[in-house]
């Protein structure tokens, strides 16, 4: 029974150093994004030369922040479907391409402001379309579709 007690100890250490990145964060980053998110779940950090690069839920979207040594944010991104989409662009959207449907929409914020990536299709193509906070959209991109999307 011991020897089992010991083998079990011994496993689940060895299942926590695996999960674990072994990536050291920074304090004044661990701080800010405590700050920042302290509502995020399924926390995964990841160190990338001289920044670090976290992805977490927060009310259930896909969420990735980017932050410099010092703890500031360079860079949101976040990944969602139209129910999280303002109401403007949806509307705006839904005008423009009435006859498509929305996939996915990922939005990412910086320093020069927020855009949106919307991936929207019909029977036949994928449209790539990039969309800013004031309205504009801008069809970037095509491709031809394979299979049936759910």
């Amino acid at each position: 029974m011991k020897k089992l007690l010991i083998l079990v100890v011994v496993i689940c250490s060895s299942v926590n150093l695996m999960a674990h990145s072994g990536t050291e964060i920074n304090e004044k980053v661990k701080a800010s994004f405590k700050a920042t998110f302290p509502d995020a779940s399924d926390v995964k950090w990841h160190e990338t030369g001289n920044t670090y690069l976290v992805r977490f839920l927060r009310n259930g979207i896909d969420t990735r922040v980017e932050y410099d040594i010092e703890g500031f944010i360079l860079r949101t991104t976040r990944y969602y479907d139209q129910k999280s989409l303002p109401a403007f662009l949806l509307s705006k959207l839904n005008k423009k391409f009435s006859d498509k449907k929305i996939h996915l929409i990922t939005e990412v914020t910086n320093e020069e402001g927020m855009e949106y990536y919307i991936s929207l299709y019909d029977q036949k193509k994928w449209y790539m379309v990039k969309a800013s906070s004031n309205g504009s959209l801008e069809v970037y991109d095509k491709y031809n579709r394979q299979q049936e999307v759910n």
